[in-house]
């Protein structure tokens, strides 16, 4: 087992989340001495420690067995001593360390968290890559379109005292060079399409911004006047450069996020019927255009109603879940299918058709977005639910 899977299952340990096969598998390596595991343990260790005691494999050994024995999956039994756990928020600042396709598959129909390990037959599929390049495109204020996958490294465009470069690996960035700043205000927009890597822009101001694939942002080749205001669809990740005296604000299908330093997620797809902000760190002001404002602190999430632009506050929200597509992966927590495909439809690049009456089932799990799309059909099918791939369409059966 590789470094990377067995971070992944310590990292579960301590969140409180370990499955039940998840369990068998660490009390395994821990049993047999395995050396690259202490490894493992000994560097999250020396960058964390619990309960203001440090854990070691005696411990973690004494807990996975009274896991393995409890009634519920991933959860030491009552009365079975001290529960070990990290709060959400440390391992959202910790390095992510996921691998490989470990999927928790739950049906909907069924009130148990039994982990589902049987091998499926092999869906189509194996011939559908996951995205190998970026394939985004920028229309420029005079209507030019740059695709940036065909132009070299270095200076590609510039407006005013703002260059736009493209670096080697293959992200790009506005440079403000001295001078004025152009007294009218030109807008660029980046787009970044179905089966494109995720791709990172820095705006003049410093800010950055990560786009998912199927998402656009429009904004200002330079920051002139009171505000520092772009245009989201689809989903987006920010990190804005501190500026008091200029607040910067995201306008995604009616909902605004104004802050003037922080990080958080965007989720804005027009298929959903909700706009989802996330607060990673800072503080942001989310309004509907119909006067209400939520104030969000880290960890909570601002969902707004796409139809009526009704506005609600979600708290303790998995920060990992929400930004794990920017860090390589799909997370699934309690997932529809019809969530599940639209993730896939955007990374792979193909169209979903649903045949037949396909019964309501759950997801819960991470999935490797390196990984080909009949890697991923393979396991889940293993809720009973059967894939067809016909070119890009991909069909999903009962």
């Amino acid at each position: 087992m590789d470094k990377q899977t067995i971070r992944l299952l310590i990292d579960h340990y301590f969140s409180g989340n370990l499955e039940e096969s998840e369990s068998d598998r660490l009390l395994q390596l821990i049993k047999n001495d395995d050396p690259l595991t202490r490894e493992v343990l000994s560097e999250l260790l020396s960058e964390k420690k619990y309960n203001d005691e440090p854990v070691d494999i005696d411990q973690m050994e004494k807990t996975l067995r009274e896991v393995l024995s409890s009634d519920k999956p991933g959860k030491p039994s009552k009365g079975s001593g001290k529960r070990i756990f990290i709060q959400r928020w440390w391992w959202a600042a910790a390095s992510v360390a996921l691998i490989g396709l470990i999927i928790v598959v739950y049906l909907a129909e069924k009130k148990t968290d039994n982990f589902l390990a049987k091998t499926g037959q092999q869906a189509s599929g194996n011939s559908i890559e996951a995205p190998q390049t970026n394939i985004a495109t920028i229309t420029l204020h005079d209507g030019t379109v740059l695709y940036l996958d065909n132009l070299e490294e270095g200076q590609i465009a510039e407006s005013g005292n703002t260059k736009l470069v493209k670096f080697g690996d293959g992200n790009i960035a506005y440079q403000e060079q001295t001078g004025n700043s152009a007294g009218e205000i030109q807008y660029n927009t980046l787009n970044n399409p179905r089966g494109s890597k995720i791709i990172n822009l820095k705006l003049s101001d410093g800010s950055r911004v990560w786009l998912n694939s199927e998402s656009s942002i429009r904004y200002p080749v330079a920051f002139v006047g009171q505000d520092r205001k772009v245009e989201l669809t689809g989903e987006g990740y920010f990190e804005v450069a501190h500026d008091a005296s200029k607040p910067f604000k995201v306008e995604a299908g009616g909902m605004e996020v104004q802050v003037t330093g922080t990080e958080f997620n965007i989720n804005a797809y027009d298929d959903q019927g909700t706009i989802m902000a996330t607060l990673i760190t800072g503080s942001v002001d989310v309004n509907n255009n119909h006067g209400k404002i939520l104030k969000l602190s880290p960890g909570k999430q601002a969902v707004m109603q796409t139809l009526d632009h009704r506005l609600e506050l979600k708290n303790d929200i998995d920060i990992n879940q929400v930004t794990a597509w920017k860090n390589g992966f799909f997370s699934f927590r309690n997932s529809s299918l019809k969530e599940v495909m639209q993730q896939i439809s955007r990374w792979y690049d193909v169209n979903v058709m649903y045949e037949g009456t396909i019964q309501p089932r759950q997801f819960r799990g991470i999935v490797s977005k390196d990984s080909k799309l009949g890697e991923v059909l393979k396991i889940l099918e293993e809720s009973n639910v059967r894939f067809e791939v016909d070119g890009r369409t991909l069909k999903v059966r009962p």
